[in-house]
């Protein structure tokens, strides 16, 4: 977990007021689908995989082949 706290820290750091309207609306759109999913309580892979999502999106936006493949790794 340090890891990928240092990596999603330094990620975001990076990127921070950077993003561009593309990449802010796949954020927008990846947060709208896990708040559907909220309180719902049918779909808990959905709203894992979407979470994960999430968190790798920042990693691919940032352009680092390593960091994406790493966070990957953490993941798995």
């Amino acid at each position: 977990y340090e890891i990928r706290s240092a990596l999603e820290s330094y990620t975001l750091r990076t990127l921070a007021g950077r993003l561009g309207p593309d990449q802010v609306a796949r954020v927008r759109a990846n947060l709208k689908a896990q708040a559907r999913l909220r309180g719902a309580g049918e779909d808990v892979a959905k709203g894992v995989e979407l979470d994960a999502a999430f968190h790798l999106q920042f990693a691919e936006f940032l352009g680092n082949g390593e960091i994406v493949r790493v966070m990957v790794q953490l993941r798995e």
